[in-house]
């Protein structure tokens, strides 16, 4: 413009050009700019009045022409009106159709009809791989009798996965007009699901948001944009590739679709209605197979159903050997309930990765129970039944083996993820604290298989971990197998590698059901502990949740409780090798445990003769005492000691314990002697003085001793 470059907007939607007054002054050329009447009105509806119209010579590129602008002092931006911009080729229009997205199932259909007619094929071949170790004696004995013969023609049968020629020889079968062989691999292979599989990943596996199992493949984005983009792809893949999609079965554009027997809503997961009609139609059960088939279609909704092992847990008992098989009432109610259940089953929240993990876990006397939650909302649920040996744990060993059941049963979620994991149990808090070496054996083994977890174990009260809570105490029967771990170990009357002969354990269990205390110390472990202590042996309650059951004894950690008929028994077997109070200790400590078993020990050993004449005679001796003075000031002590960085002499009375406190100018015998002098004027001279070696071993301090006639004593004679 003029010799100038000039920056322009480009306004598509203006019907005008603007530029400002003071551009038209920097240009420093001659312009007539003409009064208007015109009025500009801008996006927004401000009203814009201009200086006036000018006519100016514009080139752009390789055009050039000349133009009107409205000049103002309103805006510093230049623009180029929608005419403007057309005639000096700044825009253009383009003539070529670019086709949209399909809005509709019919317009996919439409446009991509060739995906959805005829059969497909993946391309390649694929070739089926024989175990060599079994080799096709039946199918050589029939050529040999002339019943089938090998197939050398191929046949025009076809599937979506061809098959390379010695693979189509091994599919031939026989039909009355003629024999035949698949050249793609049918139905009834043992690995067709798995081929399938594969041949679906590489075709699709690579473009995102698109997921397959075997021949379902679900196609979802966060907005319609995204969606219509990997729809396309599908599309186009599809064609390259020769895949045919079954247009029946495709669901367009939905907000909730059925996949893999589960409807996923933008709300969240939610079981198919199928399912829930099929149980809602289920008859009662007439023997203990129709039974198992029953539970194992309720086993799908358990997920969604909390309290589905309440429900369930009158027809489970069905199921047992030693109870003949009759239908009752209890079970019908409890069929009729489990249908209602399933027409309320709630949504569960889909789990996003993205989101921070709480597991809830929590155990009661007969079952453990679990939550996945993200955000305070349910993703799983997960109960089972405590085995008969876990039964007898301690309560802090129950409730650390449901956080291993939750988060084994929550591995693929939870795995390789950080989390928080609350627990109703606050010792637990002091469990994970300490090294795992601190811990007793049996929650070293638990502990050890949550290593490779990361977890953060938080203390929340039970009445704000309800669901977890509940399914501890509607949890799901179990057979035993699915409780079998073979980490854990039998219980073979060894403790810290101390054996226990047989004799001596039946007798330590005889006396231990005989023993009232012990005995109610197993009623509190097996019914529950109560909230307050003053309802329990004192002594027992800090170590309530220590206490386990192995087989009839009770044990506090790996160590066994004995009985009060048999504690002086033990006492004696304990020192029989008259090994001293610290031995005796070490050894009854590694095996047995009672309230009162330290002093027990030390009464035992000082009173055992042999003990004493044993003792080391090397003993420190103890403390002499001083005699008291007949009267006051006739014997004192005196020491030096420090004080914010100053020295002081402390003085004290043996008669009366009166001290005298003086401040040093240093801690030479100077200014010792200097402070005795004066104490001595206002008390008198002492008969003796109990002092340190230095400084009161100088030759100046002897010399004030023997002027002033009094002794001085070391405060170390022995």
């Amino acid at each position: 413009m003029a010799g100038t470059i000039v920056n322009f907007k480009l306004d598509t939607g203006a019907g005008a050009n603007v530029i400002p007054k003071k551009i038209i002054d920097r240009l420093q050329i001659p312009v007539n700019i003409q009064k208007t009447n015109t009025v500009l009105v801008s996006y927004g509806g401000t009203r814009i009045k201009p200086e006036g119209v000018v006519k100016l010579h514009v080139q752009a590129g390789n055009k050039t022409t000349d133009m009107m602008f409205f000049v103002t002092t309103a805006s510093d931006t230049a623009l180029l009106g929608r005419q403007a911009c057309v005639q000096l080729d700044l825009i253009r229009k383009t003539e070529t159709l670019i086709p949209s997205p399909p809005t509709t199932k019919t317009e996919l259909l439409s446009r991509y009809a060739s995906v959805f007619q005829g059969l497909g094929q993946f391309p390649g071949l694929h070739h089926i791989h024989t175990d060599p170790n079994v080799p096709p004696a039946m199918l050589a004995e029939l050529e040999t009798r002339g019943v089938i013969s090998k197939v050398s023609k191929p046949t025009p049968w076809k599937r979506k996965t061809a098959l390379d020629e010695e693979s189509a020889d091994l599919c031939a079968f026989n039909m009355p007009w003629g024999r035949y062989r698949f050249h793609c691999m049918p139905f009834g292979i043992k690995s067709a699901n798995e081929v399938f599989q594969r041949l679906n990943s590489e075709s699709f596996g690579d473009i995102q948001g698109v997921f397959m199992v075997a021949d379902d493949m679900i196609i979802t984005a966060a907005t319609k944009a995204e969606h219509d983009a990997i729809l396309e792809k599908v599309m186009n893949r599809a064609e390259s590739v020769n895949v045919k999609f079954n247009k029946g079965k495709l669901q367009y554009m939905v907000n909730e679709v059925t996949y893999l027997g589960h409807v996923i809503t933008s709300d969240g997961v939610k079981p198919d209605e199928s399912k829930v009609s099929a149980i809602l139609q289920l008859s009662p059960p007439t023997d203990r197979k129709a039974l198992q088939r029953l539970l194992g279609v309720t086993r799908y909704l358990s997920q969604y159903i909390p309290n589905e092992a309440t429900l369930t847990a009158p027809l489970r008992l069905l199921l047992r050997k030693d109870i003949a098989w009759q239908w009752h009432p209890e079970q019908q109610t409890a069929l009729d309930q489990l249908k209602t259940a399933v027409t309320t089953a709630p949504v569960l929240r889909r789990f996003d990765p993205k989101e921070p993990i709480e597991v809830q876990a929590d155990a009661s006397k007969d079952g453990l129970g679990a939550t996945l939650m993200q955000k305070q909302q349910p993703i799983a649920y997960a109960s089972r039944a405590l085995s008969a040996a876990e039964k007898n744990y301690a309560q802090i060993e129950k409730e650390l083996q449901a956080i291993v059941f939750a988060l084994r049963k929550f591995h693929q979620y939870v795995y390789g993820v950080p989390m928080r994991v609350q627990s109703d149990h606050k010792p637990l808090e002091a469990i994970f604290s300490k090294p795992i070496g601190a811990a007793p054996a049996r929650l070293q083994r638990m502990l050890l298989q949550l290593q490779r977890y990361d977890i953060h174990i938080v203390f929340t009260p039970g009445n704000q971990m309800l669901i977890a809570d509940t399914l501890s105490r509607a949890y799901i029967p179990s057979d035993g197998a699915e409780n079998l771990d073979l980490s854990e170990e039998k219980v073979i009357y060894a403790v810290n590698g101390e054996a226990l002969c047989g004799d001596i354990v039946h007798m330590i269990q005889q006396a231990t059901q005989s023993d009232p205390e012990l005995d109610l110390i197993r009623q509190l472990h097996e019914q529950g502990w109560p909230d307050r202590k003053k309802k329990v042996p004192l002594a027992y309650w800090p170590i309530r949740h220590l206490i386990s059951i192995d087989d009839g004894l009770l044990m506090k950690d790996d160590r066994i409780i004995i009985p009060r008929a048999l504690r002086l028994e033990v006492l004696k077997r304990l020192h029989v090798a008259h090994q001293g109070i610290q031995h005796s200790l070490a050894h009854a400590r590694s095996c047995f445990y009672w309230p009162g078993l330290t002093e027990a020990i030390h009464r035992m050993v000082e009173a055992c003769s042999s003990c004493q004449q044993s003792l080391p005679k090397n003993q420190k001796e103890p403390l002499i005492s001083h005699p008291v003075p007949g009267g006051p000031w006739q014997k004192i002590a005196a020491d030096i000691f420090d004080f914010q960085r100053r020295a002081f002499l402390l003085i004290v009375d043996y008669f009366s314990e009166y001290p005298e406190v003086l401040q040093l100018s240093d801690k030479t015998s100077g200014s010792l002697i200097a402070q005795f002098r004066a104490v001595f004027a206002r008390h008198g001279v002492p008969e003796i003085l109990i002092a340190d070696h230095v400084p009161f071993a100088s030759a100046e301090m002897a010399r004030f001793v023997h002027d002033w006639g009094f002794n001085i004593t070391r405060s170390s004679p022995n």
